[in-house]
């Protein structure tokens, strides 16, 4: 359990995208093909420039060397920006958190506060999973969901530690200043603010698709690899659009959150300071995305041409 804990605040940001940006170890055979696009913008107006990643949050060994040209545009950046600065936690502070608004104090248990339904698919998924039940009937909805997103990542060897924002936030370690768009306390209230009803709706989302989980995952990976945006939207649409009951979840969690999200890269732009912005890729893609927020407005985006990993320098 401890090792769970130690990631809790990673496994949140898993969970707001809908565990969908994690890479798998194993991808399809076109993860290999060589590309010349990534996950990588530029925002820029009257000669200023900020430099825009969509980051995964947990990764595996075979993502990096990143790209040189991403590694390149961090070195000339004099800020990092990141959603949460992983680095800065205290964990003290965010294990009182988790056990106040994640865990039950009251004497109630996880199975008096489910729909039969969703009762009946966690008692399904630990059978399988040869889980005991009694190991989440002290979490609310929202952290048993979380929980089977740890379950899952650990299970597929991917680490929090090799995540690509948490890579930067440690090149930036006493050399760049470091600046975080919210805190992991504003994050763990959207998430568990959210309705009993619909954390037992999420609940039950992230139960019916947890085999698939490893596949999903593959296939967003590709498209993360390979700057294919259109790709990547369309699965995380199908998500959404196949769950239309989880509509407020989209548009707390993440929806909302790109308005002031691409209002702060915005300030950037115009205090003319060159920044290095890192947040969650599917933050940045859509009709409601950040991209398109940023373009509404007026300013230039462009997606950067990158050198075929094959061929990129070598690096950490």
């Amino acid at each position: 359990m401890n090792r769970g804990r130690s990631t809790g605040v990673l496994a949140w940001m898993v969970l707001l995208l809908m565990a969908l940006l994690a890479p798998a170890q194993r991808g399809s055979a076109d993860a290999a093909k060589p590309t010349t696009r990534a996950f990588f913008w530029t925002v820029s107006e009257g000669g200023k420039t900020v430099y825009l990643l969509g980051s995964m949050h947990v990764a595996g060994k075979e993502m990096y060397p990143l790209p040189k040209e991403i590694e390149e545009a961090f070195a000339k950046a004099s800020v990092l920006a990141v959603e949460v600065d992983m680095n800065k936690l205290d964990a003290g502070k965010m294990l009182t958190l988790v056990k106040e608004k994640g865990m039950y104090n009251n004497g109630d248990t996880l199975s008096k506060k489910l729909s039969g339904d969703t009762l009946a698919a966690l008692k399904k998924y630990c059978a399988d999973n040869q889980l005991p039940m009694a190991s989440f009937e002290t979490f609310r909805p929202w952290m048993a969901s979380v929980t089977l997103q740890v379950v899952a990542i650990h299970k597929m060897g991917l680490d929090p530690n090799l995540g690509i924002d948490k890579h930067f936030l440690d090149a930036a370690k006493d050399k760049k200043r470091v600046e975080e768009f919210e805190t992991a306390d504003f994050q763990m209230d959207l998430i568990s603010g959210l309705s009993d009803d619909m954390q037992d709706k999420m609940l039950r989302a992230a139960l019916l698709e947890a085999g698939n989980l490893p596949d999903t995952i593959g296939k967003l990976r590709d498209s993360w690899m390979s700057g294919d945006t259109a790709g990547m939207q369309a699965m995380i649409r199908k998500g959404f659009d196949d769950k239309p009951e989880l509509a407020v979840v989209e548009k707390k969690l993440i929806t909302d959150r790109n308005v002031g999200m691409a209002e702060k890269i915005e300030a950037y732009l115009k205090g003319g300071e060159k920044a290095f912005v890192v947040v969650g890729a599917a933050h940045l893609i859509g009709e409601k995305g950040i991209l398109k927020l940023l373009g509404d407005k007026g300013h230039k985006v462009e997606q950067v041409a990158v050198t075929p990993k094959a061929h990129a320098a070598q690096g950490p």
